[in-house]
């Protein structure tokens, strides 16, 4: 697929979006006080492939974390709390508490508004519930609303490492006979290969179990890994286990010429399996968000992950927002789609900005990197 055919896409995804084809479809997202966002920050979803660009540091983590949050049953407690050594402050000068609400259209069509506050509890000092209306914050509702249900996913690529590469690189050897790290992996490599070759299909200890089922790709996730990749691969499995300790997935792949796990795949290769996996098993409007897909992944795959995301959200109705460093993902992307997290160097606070083609996106990140 080329960008005339993305270019395309794009279109239809507009079409879409004026039909009100997605449902449960956060149009914006509003912060009168999250973290160090500027005051009353809000950023609209005009495209339903959304990409957070700007310097290391700037919020885009953070506000991914908030919208993870969003949806009933969800909190962004999970990504951010206080500790003895990271305090978090209840309240700003202006007594306002740590707080975001977003709209979106409920089935009727009738624009629902929600806010999510952090209420200090003394049981549970990071608490987040839904909130009375905030009409100092601009929000128009009358009445506490409920979330809105989504089904949500939410991948962080600096964290998805393999089963192998946790243990290699972070585990230990502590409590075991092996000498090294290398004899301990061989050791269990035995059991892997079993639930590989289906020999077995559960390994436990006496407390617990140590994998979830064997997952054979199908020809739907082969076709999208190998159009990402570049790549033809022939088959594939993949399996949750924590036989290295660590709980992680580890792949066996075969192509034309070879057949070797994610011990020996490059990093790319782990991130977009897990990437396609999760996507193509994801129910039909949902809320995916993630943080630097494009890691380890060559300009052209990342050209290709962009038309895959693309495809998916014209067949599944997504709502996607990721965090981005690339030029080459946001290329043929329209201003609705791009935000530019960047720093007021007056108060340190992050401001977004919204209606930027590419180019004069990453013109405006490198002029505020200088006067920062």
């Amino acid at each position: 697929m080329d960008n005339q055919d993305n270019s395309r896409l794009i279109n239809v995804l507009f079409q879409m979006k004026r039909n009100n084809q997605f449902k449960s479809y956060i149009d914006f997202i509003q912060f009168p006080f999250y973290r160090n966002l500027s005051l009353d920050t809000r950023i609209s979803f005009e495209f339903p492939l959304t990409v957070f660009l700007g310097q290391n540091g700037c919020g885009k983590s953070s506000t991914l974390h908030a919208l993870s949050g969003a949806p009933k049953d969800r909190t962004p407690y999970e990504f951010w709390f206080d500790t003895k050594v990271d305090p978090i402050e209840y309240y700003n000068d202006e007594r306002k508490r740590h707080s975001f609400w977003y709209s979106y259209n409920d089935e009727n069509g009738n624009k629902i508004e929600v806010v999510k506050a952090r209420i200090k509890r003394k049981d549970d000092p990071n608490y987040w519930e839904t909130s009375r209306p905030l009409r100092w914050a601009g929000m128009t509702s009358k009445k506490r609303n409920a979330p809105l249900l989504k089904n949500v996913i939410y991948l962080d690529f600096r964290k998805e490492l393999s089963a192998f590469d946790k243990y290699f690189y972070f585990g230990n050897i502590k409590n075991s006979k092996a000498r090294n790290k290398q004899e301990f992996i061989r050791r269990k490599s035995t059991s892997l290969k079993k639930l590989f070759d289906a020999e077995v299909a559960l390994i436990k200890t006496r407390n617990k179990n140590l994998n979830e089922s064997l997952h054979n790709l199908s020809n739907e996730e082969i076709k999208n890994i190998s159009f990402i990749l570049g790549k033809e691969y022939l088959a594939g499995k993949s399996i949750k286990h924590s036989l290295f300790r660590n709980e992680g997935y580890s792949i066996l792949f075969k192509t034309n010429h070879a057949k070797y796990s994610e011990a020996f795949a490059g990093s790319g290769e782990m991130a977009v399996v897990r990437l396609v996996l999760e996507v193509l098993n994801a129910p039909a409007y949902s809320l995916i968000l993630l943080d630097e897909p494009e890691v380890s992944l060559h300009p052209g795959a990342q050209s290709r992950l962009q038309s895959f995301l693309l495809n998916e959200i014209k067949k599944k109705k997504h709502q996607i927002v990721m965090s981005s460093h690339s030029p080459m993902f946001v290329e043929s992307l329209p201003p609705e789609a791009i935000k530019v997290f960047y720093q007021n160097p007056n108060d340190g606070r992050f401001i977004v900005k919204e209606g930027l083609n590419y180019k004069e996106s990453f013109f405006h990140i490198q002029f505020n990197e200088g006067t920062t």
